[in-house]
């Protein structure tokens, strides 16, 4: 039997992810929207990606492309929500007044992202019962229009600068905030 709108639901529900099934859709159709538009390479191009990047292009197709993209969007949107948290959850972790959160959002020393209108928190941020050591550091570093998929790939990697620890683990430990900022900084570029 194929899922239904009660089952996802209910999946919110048990998970507590506290959005609704509307925002989800709605947040899903705007990530299709972004992907409108032609997936096509000319000759030149796929000659080019075949010499310098080593690529089989041969069972390349559009469709086969954006359905790749598709299917990317959606597994990206179940992450961003499986690890961040509402204003108010954060509030309860943290046992501190929702407006507390919100200015520490404002004065760029908690970092979200938008859903729908709503901000979530990745969790990343909080160890310990507390906020991670080092973030108003960080947190200005983020480049605009960071997606937070990145950003958590980069805070959870161990990093060889870092002794081998993640940078959540390095900042927790009192490691250089600056260095990590450079870092996240970076992301930006590429």
């Amino acid at each position: 039997m194929a899922p239904s709108v009660s089952d996802l639901q209910a999946l919110l529900a048990e998970h507590q992810v506290g959005i609704s099934e509307t925002e989800i859709l709605e947040e899903l159709a705007a990530a299709f929207s972004s992907l409108a538009g032609p997936l096509v390479l000319s000759e030149a191009e796929v000659e080019f990606l075949r010499t310098h990047a080593g690529m089989r292009l041969d069972d390349w197709s559009p469709a086969a492309e954006r359905a790749q993209r598709e299917s990317t969007a959606v597994k990206e949107l179940g992450v961003m929500l499986a690890t961040s948290a509402s204003v108010k959850e954060v509030a309860e972790m943290l046992g501190v007044d929702r407006s507390r959160i919100s200015r520490r959002i404002s004065g760029q020393s908690l970092w979200s992202f938008p859903i729908q209108g709503a901000r979530r928190i990745p969790r990343w941020q909080i160890v310990d019962g507390g906020l991670l050591p080092g973030l108003d550091v960080v947190i200005p570093a983020i480049p605009r229009g960071m997606r937070p998929v990145t950003l958590a790939r980069f805070m959870h990697t161990p990093q060889p600068d870092f002794g081998d620890r993640t940078p959540i683990e390095y900042l927790a430990g009192g490691g250089d905030p600056h260095l990590v900022a450079d870092f996240v900084a970076d992301l930006g570029r590429w």
